[in-house]
Protein backbone atom coordinates (compact mmCIF):
# COMPACT_ATOMS: atom_id res chain seq x y z
CA UNK A 1 0.00 0.00 0.00
CA UNK A 2 1.26 2.97 -1.09
CA UNK A 3 0.33 6.64 0.87
CA UNK A 4 0.42 9.75 -0.78
CA UNK A 5 0.70 13.47 0.07
CA UNK A 6 -2.15 15.02 -1.58
CA UNK A 7 -5.25 14.07 -3.24
CA UNK A 8 -3.86 15.23 -6.68
CA UNK A 9 -0.57 13.05 -6.15
CA UNK A 10 -3.08 9.92 -5.66
CA UNK A 11 -5.05 11.02 -8.59
CA UNK A 12 -1.95 11.23 -10.60
CA UNK A 13 -0.96 7.50 -9.46
CA UNK A 14 -4.44 6.34 -10.81
CA UNK A 15 -4.11 8.41 -13.53
CA UNK A 16 -0.46 6.75 -14.35
CA UNK A 17 -1.88 3.21 -13.83
CA UNK A 18 -4.73 3.66 -16.39
CA UNK A 19 -2.79 4.86 -18.74
CA UNK A 20 -0.21 2.13 -18.83
CA UNK A 21 -3.05 -0.48 -18.59
CA UNK A 22 -5.85 0.64 -20.34
CA UNK A 23 -5.13 -0.14 -24.19
CA UNK A 24 -8.24 -0.33 -25.60
CA UNK A 25 -11.58 1.97 -24.84
CA UNK A 26 -9.96 4.22 -22.54
CA UNK A 27 -12.95 5.93 -23.05
CA UNK A 28 -14.54 3.71 -20.41
CA UNK A 29 -11.64 5.61 -17.95
CA UNK A 30 -11.98 9.32 -19.36
CA UNK A 31 -15.71 9.16 -19.73
CA UNK A 32 -17.13 6.99 -17.31
CA UNK A 33 -14.68 6.04 -14.22
CA UNK A 34 -12.65 9.19 -13.76
CA UNK A 35 -15.72 11.53 -13.36
CA UNK A 36 -16.87 8.81 -10.51
CA UNK A 37 -13.57 8.85 -9.35
CA UNK A 38 -13.44 12.71 -8.53
CA UNK A 39 -16.92 12.61 -7.70
CA UNK A 40 -16.04 10.17 -4.83
CA UNK A 41 -13.29 12.39 -4.01
CA UNK A 42 -15.57 14.95 -2.83
CA UNK A 43 -17.19 12.67 -0.50
CA UNK A 44 -13.36 10.95 0.66
CA UNK A 45 -15.22 7.58 -0.31
CA UNK A 46 -13.30 4.06 -0.38
CA UNK A 47 -13.27 3.42 -4.02
CA UNK A 48 -12.38 -0.17 -5.85
CA UNK A 49 -10.91 0.34 -9.61
CA UNK A 50 -10.13 -2.61 -12.01
CA UNK A 51 -7.92 -1.69 -14.89
CA UNK A 52 -8.03 -3.93 -18.10
CA UNK A 53 -6.22 -3.83 -21.25
CA UNK A 54 -10.10 -3.17 -22.95
CA UNK A 55 -11.48 -0.48 -20.45
CA UNK A 56 -11.53 -0.20 -16.79
CA UNK A 57 -14.81 -0.13 -13.61
CA UNK A 58 -14.91 1.99 -10.65
CA UNK A 59 -17.17 1.22 -7.50
CA UNK A 60 -17.70 2.92 -4.35
CA UNK A 61 -17.36 0.90 -1.26
CA UNK A 62 -20.84 1.92 -0.07
CA UNK A 63 -22.33 0.70 -3.77
CA UNK A 64 -20.44 -2.57 -3.31
CA UNK A 65 -21.98 -3.07 1.04
CA UNK A 66 -25.62 -1.96 -0.06
CA UNK A 67 -25.49 -5.23 -2.63
CA UNK A 68 -24.95 -3.67 -5.72
CA UNK A 69 -25.53 -6.49 -7.93
CA UNK A 70 -23.76 -5.44 -11.23
CA UNK A 71 -20.68 -4.34 -9.29
CA UNK A 72 -20.73 -7.29 -7.22
CA UNK A 73 -20.86 -9.40 -10.42
CA UNK A 74 -18.40 -7.36 -12.60
CA UNK A 75 -15.67 -7.67 -9.26
CA UNK A 76 -16.00 -11.05 -9.61
CA UNK A 77 -16.25 -11.70 -13.34
CA UNK A 78 -12.94 -10.48 -14.39
CA UNK A 79 -11.07 -12.52 -12.03
CA UNK A 80 -9.63 -14.87 -15.20
CA UNK A 81 -8.72 -11.92 -17.17
CA UNK A 82 -4.70 -11.64 -16.64
CA UNK A 83 -4.87 -8.42 -17.79
CA UNK A 84 -7.14 -7.29 -14.64
CA UNK A 85 -5.51 -5.54 -12.40
CA UNK A 86 -7.18 -4.33 -9.07
CA UNK A 87 -7.21 -1.56 -6.68
CA UNK A 88 -8.27 0.09 -3.96
CA UNK A 89 -8.28 3.95 -3.21
CA UNK A 90 -8.94 5.15 0.05
CA UNK A 91 -9.94 8.71 -0.91
CA UNK A 92 -9.64 9.94 3.06
CA UNK A 93 -6.57 8.26 4.16
CA UNK A 94 -4.80 8.55 0.55
CA UNK A 95 -4.00 5.11 -0.20
CA UNK A 96 -3.34 3.23 -3.16
CA UNK A 97 -3.18 -0.53 -2.88
CA UNK A 98 -3.30 -3.38 -5.21
CA UNK A 99 -5.59 -5.92 -4.18
CA UNK A 100 -6.60 -9.94 -4.92
CA UNK A 101 -8.55 -10.34 -7.86
CA UNK A 102 -12.69 -10.84 -6.69
CA UNK A 103 -14.96 -9.66 -4.36
CA UNK A 104 -12.78 -8.02 -1.23
CA UNK A 105 -12.89 -9.71 1.64
CA UNK A 106 -14.49 -6.83 3.57
CA UNK A 107 -17.19 -6.37 1.08
CA UNK A 108 -18.22 -9.89 1.40
CA UNK A 109 -18.22 -9.51 5.48
CA UNK A 110 -20.23 -6.74 5.10
CA UNK A 111 -23.00 -8.19 2.86
CA UNK A 112 -23.33 -11.09 4.87
CA UNK A 113 -23.60 -8.66 7.89
CA UNK A 114 -26.59 -7.17 6.12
Amino acid sequence: MKKYKTIDELHEAIEKAAAKTIKYYFTDWKNYDRPALMKATGTRETVYIILRESGSYLYTKKELENGYQFGLDVMDYYTSDRTAIYYRADLDRLTLERIPAGIPEEIKREIKAA
